[in-house]
């Protein structure tokens, strides 16, 4: 038997408090468990990808784009 969402709100207030709370929780979106990160785990992340560039003609190179 489907319930009209007015029928549903109309028998959820008639629920205790605590059984009220317990849909409310069910119904809102999960919160993401993920753990949080520090900024210094990814250090040295990608070095090996610079080791070969030269630093002053990249940054040369990248303020020319400047004026673009």
């Amino acid at each position: 038997m489907a319930l009209s969402i007015k029928k549903l709100i109309e028998e959820a207030k008639k629920l205790p408090p605590r059984e009220r709370k317990k849909i409310i929780e069910a119904l809102q979106p999960r919160k993401s468990s993920s753990k949080k990160h520090k900024i210094s785990e990814i250090e040295g992340l990608g070095a090996d990808l610079w080791r070969s560039v030269d630093v002053d003609k990249y940054i040369e190179t990248e303020r020319n784009t400047w004026d673009s």
